[in-house]
C-alpha cells in the first residue's frame, strides 16, 4: 500500500504549479500507452484519492475537464446529443483520442473499436469526483465559478442521451457500453443509466437548493419527468431482486465460474481470450471486470445489504478482473458487507498490481495508477468506512482477523487527519498527522 500511495502522490508532485486544468493519462507519466489519454477511472478512483490527499491536485483535474467543456458541448453535438459529453478517451486538447477502429497484427484485420461511440457515461462520472470534492473540502466559491456549469451541462447531455419507450413507458438508453467491455450494443446498462440518472438528479438538486445556476423552468421539469422514469434492468437470483448488468443479461448462457482466488487476473481460457482480442461481443455472462459491483461502490446506501450481498456473490465468480480497475470496487463492496478477509485479498491485488500479478513485460506499458487508487479506497472507503454526512466525517471501523491496525492521512475542510484503526476496530482520529 505503500509503494501505491507513493506512486499516486510522485504522479503529483508539481502538477499544479502553473494553476491550471492538469490531464492526469492512464499510466500517469510511466508510459505512452492510451498515447496519454485519461479515461472514467481518473475521476472514479485517481480523483477521490486526490480529494482526500491533495486537494489541490484534485481541484486541478476537474478543471482540465471545465477547461474543455465547450469540446465537450462539441462532442455531444457531434454526436446529436445535448450539453457536454466528455469523450471516453480524452487527450490533452479535451477531444475524443480513441480509436473507431484498430488494425490487427499480425493477421492483416480492421476491427470496431466500440467504446468510443458507445460508453456514454463518462459525464456523469466527472460529476460524481466533482461532487466528491465538494462535500470533503466545503469549496462553494469553486461550485459557483465553475463546478455548477459542468453539472449543468452534463445533466444536460444526460438528458438528451435517454430515449422514450411507448413499450416499457420509461426512458431508456439503447446500444451503450457499460464499464463491463466485454459486452457492447446493449440495451439498458443498469450502470450507465443510474449513473446518467443520478448526474440529472444531482443538477435538479442544486438548482433547487442554491438557485444556480439559473435553468429554464420547463427543462427542470422535463428532468423532473425523465429522472422519475428511467428505466432499470433488475434480475431474480436466489428469491432478491438484483440488478442486472444490462437488459437481457440474464438470458446469456451463463458462464464456468472462477472460484480459484488466486492472486493475479483469473485469466479467461484460449477461446475467451481470442474473443477479447479479436474486439468481439461476449455471448455469455462472463464479465471483464467491476460494473454492477462499481456503481455499488460509488452509492452504498443506495442498496440494501441482502441486495449487495447477493449481487456481489453473483457477479464476482463471473468476473475474470481482466482490468486492473477491477480490484479497487470489488475491496470497497466486500467491506461493506462485512467480509474483511476478501477485502484485504482484493486490496493487496489492487497495491500489488506491477509488483507480482502481471507479466514484468507489463512495465512497458506503466503503472496502473487507478487499481492503486483502487486500492486506497479499499482500506479507506471500505475498511474505514470513510463518508461525509450533512458536512461531517464518518467512519465505520473494522479490520480482518490477520490486521493488527491500519493507518491513513486524509485532508478534510482544510484540516490534515491521521486515521488509525486499531485492534477490534477502535479508531483514533488526531489533527495534523
Amino acid at each position: 500500500m505503500k509503494y501505491a500511495v507513493f506512486q499516486l502522490l510522485q504522479h503529483g508532485v508539481g502538477s499544479t504549479i502553473n494553476g491550471r486544468g492538469v490531464i492526469s493519462p492512464a499510466r500517469g507519466l510511466t508510459s505512452t500507452y492510451h498515447s496519454g489519454a485519461t479515461f472514467f477511472d481518473t475521476e472514479l478512483h485517481k480523483c477521490i484519492f486526490w480529494i482526500w490527499n491533495d486537494p489541490d491536485l484534485a481541484k486541478a483535474l476537474i478543471d482540465y475537464r471545465y477547461d474543455f467543456i465547450e469540446e465537450a458541448r462539441l462532442f455531444a453535438q457531434a454526436n446529436g446529443f445535448a450539453g457536454a459529453r466528455y469523450p471516453e478517451a480524452s487527450n490533452d486538447m479535451g477531444t475524443e483520442n480513441g480509436p473507431h477502429y484498430v488494425l490487427s497484427y499480425p493477421d492483416p484485420e480492421i476491427r470496431r473499436e466500440w467504446s468510443v461511440k458507445e460508453v456514454l457515461h463518462v459525464s456523469a462520472d466527472v460529476c460524481y469526483a466533482l461532487n466528491k470534492y465538494w462535500a470533503a473540502t466545503g469549496d462553494d466559491t469553486y461550485m459557483e465559478s465553475r463546478g455548477y456549469q459542468i453539472i449543468v451541462e452534463s445533466a444536460r447531455f444526460a438528458a438528451s442521451a435517454f430515449i422514450w419507450s411507448e413499450h416499457k413507458q420509461a426512458y431508456v438508453l439503447k446500444s451503450v457500453m457499460g464499464p463491463d467491455e466485454y459486452h457492447y450494443h446493449v440495451d439498458n446498462s443498469f450502470f450507465t443509466n443510474y449513473m446518467l440518472r443520478w448526474c440529472i438528479k444531482l443538477a435538479l438538486s442544486l438548482v433547487a437548493r442554491c438557485g444556480f445556476p439559473p435553468v429554464p423552468a420547463t427543462e427542470i421539469e422535463c428532468w423532473y419527468t425523465l429522472a422519475d422514469n428511467v428505466y432499470l434492468p433488475w434480475m431474480m437470483v436466489d428469491g432478491v431482486s438484483i440488478p442486472e448488468e444490462f437488459e437481457g443479461y440474464a438470458s446469456l448462457p451463463d458462464t464456468r465460474l472462477r472460484m480459484d482466488k488466486k492472486r493475479g487476473p483469473q485469466f479467461v481460457d484460449d477461446a475467451e481470450r481470442e474473443t477479447a482480442e479479436k474486439l468481439q461481443n461476449f455471448d455469455s455472462r462472463l464479465v471483464k471486470q467491476a460494473d454492477i459491483i462499481l456503481l455499488m461502490s460509488l452509492f452504498p446506501e443506495h442498496f440494501s445489504d441482502i441486495v449487495k450481498r447477493t449481487a456481489f456473490h453473483y457477479y464476482e465468480p463471473r468476473t475474470v478482473h481482466e482490468s486492473s480497475l477491477s480490484y479497487g470496487p470489488h475491496a470497497v463492496v466486500a467491506a461493506h458487507l462485512g467480509e474483511t478477509v476478501t477485502c484485504a485479498d482484493f486490496i493487496l491485488r489492487a497495491s500489488r498490481y506491477n509488483l507480482d500479478f502481471t507479466p514484468v513485460a507489463d512495465y512497458s506499458n506503466g503503472l496502473h495508477l487507478s487499481a492503486y487508487a483502487g486500492a486506497w479506497q479499499g482500506l479507506v472507503e471500505g475498511l474505514a468506512g470513510l463518508n461525509v454526512k450533512e458536512g461531517q466525517l464518518s467512519f465505520r471501523p473494522q479490520l480482518p482477523s490477520h490486521w493488527d491496525s491500519c493507518h491513513f492521512t486524509l485532508y478534510f475542510r482544510g484540516q490534515r487527519l491521521k486515521v488509525s484503526i486499531l485492534g477490534q476496530g477502535e479508531l483514533v482520529v488526531r489533527r495534523g498527522g
